[in-house]
């Protein structure tokens, strides 16, 4: 400390020195003497980032030679530096407005032989981005709150920008998982009962087809939710692969099928042109299914009653490439930049087709995982639109999957006669599930909250736990805890409104054999309790 106090002392002195000194900082550095703060030199770093010479600064106050704004610190800093011989950081003080330019400075006390400080040396950063993205973040903050989600406090302004993104992130990863449980909460009886009249093969054509559009869209509204959880997934690079060899075409006919009712129910012609040779890819199977339905009703909404969809796929040397290709409305030439984003939509609100403009920039992802690329063309509004896939082809055999058909009414599996404890705290959801069970053969005991559950589980036996993670008095997590506790080995499944990864693999530490996300098929429910009960 004593030597760096006589060099500093020495500087001052010696311009020379000094300027030798700082002149080797790329950082910009201006060094001020006494309580007047008459600047001594400034670093050509510091004469670039002010647009100043030296005969500008030199010889004159700090407050003369460069002026802050009224808001700024930097003064207070250079008092509290000179008065106690402490360094000190202030981050981020406005310095100019019109443009908004931000400042953060790190003040340390220029020494003499007797330790006393006689001057001060500023190191200044520009850290207006910083201070932008702050403010965006705050805004961004009183809209989310505007809107009735609770949001936590920003961090405190002194936090570096990573921790401040980090926080936020997480808070926003927070919302979704808490909007996909209140979403899918509310669905979940409804797709039991529709799938439920759907299992009787005695209902009448007019009450079937209004079984079938409920079951239709409740199925499209999970799919949504789904979407918004895949987004946090790729935000968090979570999106993984199961990749192996595939044929496109067998993927392409899946697509048609699984979109049947949207193409009878909206009166549109779907042609499907392919060559012979085999397209394969190494790829997620149910990934790239994904892709071409939503690609494929993306050309549904957007083609009006009577129009026409071309899906082509081929083999081209070492690529494939499938086109899906409309004669609908076509795309703004503005709006083709930005197609692939989150959140972006071609309509205006309030307009019928307004979306949430998920699935195409899950779309860009997914193939992008693939080391593939997705493309969109449109010569303009009403002259259609057409989406391009390129995926690298494989060379080795690939599996084939046939055409997805629409549901069709099947028998439920034949599963030995069970006692069950549901525990469900949402009534509705609890009596449809009952009633299910109890159809299939089962005993079923139903409890609301964690207490009962418990008190059910130690009065009587069962073979199943059925299980919500969201209980007025704890979580499905701490019920399956206490029954371990309590030496209890009652297999268990979850069924919830949260499907996030982290919640699976929470529930597999707790000791449930599956995890279903609601609403939940009924067909994959008795597949899963056969499975848990085996």
């Amino acid at each position: 400390m004593h030597e760096t106090a006589n060099l500093m002392d020495i500087a001052l002195g010696y311009p020379q020195i000094l300027a030798h000194f700082s002149e080797h900082s790329s950082q910009p550095m201006i060094a001020v003497e006494g309580n007047a703060f008459t600047v001594r030199h400034a670093n050509a770093a510091f004469l670039h980032l002010c647009g100043a010479t030296q005969s500008d600064l030199i010889g004159h106050p700090f407050a003369v030679a460069c002026p802050e704004c009224d808001a700024n610190g930097c003064m207070s800093l250079l008092d509290r530096v000179y008065n106690t011989g402490i360094p000190e950081v202030l981050p981020e003080q406005l310095h100019r407005t019109a443009p908004s330019i931000y400042w953060s400075y790190a003040a340390w006390p220029i020494l003499n032989g007797d330790n006393h400080p006689v001057g001060v040396m500023l190191q200044v950063t520009d850290s207006t981005e910083i201070a932008l993205f702050r403010e965006q973040s705050i805004k961004m903050n009183q809209s989310l709150l505007q809107a009735g989600i609770r949001q936590h406090e920003m961090v405190e302004a002194s936090e570096v920008l990573n921790g401040r993104l980090q926080a936020a992130l997480k808070e926003k990863d927070y919302f979704i998982a808490v909007l996909s449980h209140e979403l899918r909460t509310p669905l979940a009886p409804v797709l039991i009962g529709a799938t439920v009249l759907l299992e009787d093969h005695h209902q009448t054509p007019d009450a079937r087809f209004i079984t079938e559009m409920i079951h239709r869209n409740i199925t499209l509204e999970a799919h949504l939710i789904d979407d918004l959880l895949d987004i946090t997934r790729i935000e968090h690079g979570k999106l993984n692969l199961d990749r192996h060899p595939i044929d496109l075409r067998g993927i392409v006919e899946r697509s048609v099928g699984m979109c049947a009712d949207e193409i009878e129910t909206c009166q549109l012609t779907v042609e499907v042109e392919s060559t012979n040779a085999p397209q394969v890819v190494l790829a997620d199977e149910s990934r790239l299914l994904q892709v071409f339905t939503n690609l494929l009703r993306n050309a549904t909404k957007f083609t009006p009653a009577g129009g026409n969809i071309l899906i082509r796929s081929r083999r081209e040397g070492a690529t494939c490439t499938v086109e899906v290709i409309d004669d609908g409305e076509g795309i703004d030439p503005e709006f083709l930049p930005r197609i692939f984003s989150a959140f972006e939509q071609r309509e205006k609100p309030h307009t019928r087709r307004r979306g949430l403009g998920l699935g195409l920039a899950i779309c860009k992802v997914i193939v992008g995982l693939h080391e593939g690329t997705i493309t969109a063309r449109s010569k303009g509004k009403g002259r259609g639109a057409t989406f391009i896939v390129t995926l690298p082809g494989a060379t080795v055999a690939a599996s084939s999957p046939g055409p997805e058909k629409p549901p069709a009414p099947v028998d439920p599996p034949v599963l030995k006669p069970l006692r069950i404890l549901l525990v469900e705290d949402h009534a509705d959801t609890a009596r449809m599930m009952s009633r299910v069970l109890k159809n299939d053969g089962h005993a079923v005991q139903w409890a609301g909250d964690m207490a009962d559950g418990l008190r059910l589980a130690a009065a009587h036996p069962f073979d199943l736990l059925l299980c919500d993670l969201g209980l007025p008095d704890g979580t499905g997590w701490d019920l399956m805890h206490a029954l371990r506790a309590a030496g209890s080995a009652l297999p268990g499944i979850v069924l919830s409104g949260y499907g996030q990864d982290q919640d699976l693999e929470r529930s597999r530490e707790a000791g449930f054999k599956a995890h279903l996300t609601k609403p939940v098929n009924l067909q994959t429910l008795r597949e899963a309790i056969g499975s848990a009960t085996a």
